[in-house]
């Protein structure tokens, strides 16, 4: 069917329209809904859209879930494929406290080995070559003071 600025199947379920119409170049609708657009500006909009091939991509990437270059993709974190190493970004449920981290998962799903935002390091393990610095803390039943190292006992 042809009509003013409009090219469309009989069904009107693939529409094709003229540069003066609305921002839409490219329209396929199911069930009465939009499943795929095309703008003039060149906008893709598409749903349940698998892609396949090579592509560039440039702009923002959104997404809540889905999987990339062997990572899962959660609303709040990054995880390897087999859960072991976590990129968090995680706001606390009252809504006020962000939790950024490097985290890594043994086996069981417990963590061995964590680097928070604010520089804190929690390992199960470790082995540290060269100097070692700190102010304060316990070591082996020592406590460590700025000035002194002293027996907790």
């Amino acid at each position: 069917m042809i009509s003013t600025n409009t090219l469309s199947t009989n069904n009107g379920n693939v529409n094709l329209y003229s540069s003066n119409h609305s921002r839409l170049a490219m329209q396929v609708i199911k069930d009465n809904q939009t499943v795929f657009s095309v703008g003039q500006d060149g906008e893709l909009t598409a749903t349940n859209a698998h892609i396949t091939g090579d592509g560039t991509f440039r702009g923002e990437i959104t997404a809540q879930s889905g999987h990339i270059g062997g990572w899962t993709i959660g609303a709040d974190r990054l995880t390897t494929n087999d859960g072991k190493v976590m990129l968090l970004n995680k706001t606390s449920a009252s809504g006020g406290t962000n939790t950024n981290a490097i985290q890594i998962n043994d086996n069981n799903g417990n963590t061995v080995f964590r680097v928070a935002q604010d520089g804190t390091l929690t390992a199960t393990k470790g082995s540290f070559a060269g100097t070692v610095e700190a102010p304060d803390g316990h070591i082996g039943g020592w406590k460590i003071t700025a000035k002194d190292l002293r027996s907790d006992n």
